[in-house]
């Protein structure tokens, strides 16, 4: 048979199991629901939209823990850049620092301040809360020029952004952006 052709249809064994096999129109509704309900429950977890489930307890205990860190890293931030500083005036700089102290206040603020909130806030969350706290960071920095509200504009830049950071954490925390998931019952659906 060449191109055009007729074509002659298979017979035995092996044309039987080809045609009882179901193809993608002729699958029974409801299968592809089934395969996709079967989502791992980390998958179906981030699947859904934040404000589907209210998690004002958990929210707020993802806050707590949150806000503790930050304040830490606040403190942390601040001891880091006077600490460097001061070795900078003794003469024995930071390497990859030099005159530019803020670097170090700035990178202890983040790896004590914003990465331990991945441990109780989903990814999605930590990132936007990340993002939003940059962007109010930005503009505590462009503002001290027209309103100083601290000392200084590393210290308002960095209050803006660890408020906005926090913001984020607990407004998308109550509405269900945390990691600890919510109990289901015995026929698998959620209280």
């Amino acid at each position: 048979a060449g191109e055009g052709g007729p074509v002659e249809e298979a017979s035995g064994p092996a044309a039987t199991e080809a045609d009882e096999r179901p193809t993608g129109a002729d699958e029974a509704p409801g299968e592809e629901d089934e395969a996709a309900d079967e989502k791992a429950p980390e998958e179906a977890e981030d699947d859904e939209l934040l404000g589907g489930q209210w998690t004002g307890g958990r929210g707020l205990a993802a806050f707590v823990v949150a806000a503790f860190f930050t304040a830490a890293a606040a403190g942390a931030g601040f001891l880091a850049i006077e600490g460097s500083r001061a070795l900078a005036s003794a003469g024995r700089a930071l390497p990859w620092v030099g005159p530019h102290h803020w670097v170090v206040g700035v990178a202890t603020l983040v790896a004590l301040g914003v990465l331990p909130a991945t441990a109780v806030y989903r990814p999605k969350v930590v990132a936007i809360g990340a993002v939003t706290g940059g962007l109010t960071a930005a503009g505590g920095w462009y503002l001290f020029d027209a309103q100083p509200l601290l000392w200084d504009r590393l210290a308002q830049a960095s209050a803006g952004g660890l408020a906005g950071f926090l913001a984020i954490l607990l407004i998308l925390g109550v509405l269900g952006g945390t990691r600890w998931r919510r109990r289901r019952d015995p026929k698998g659906r959620r209280p």
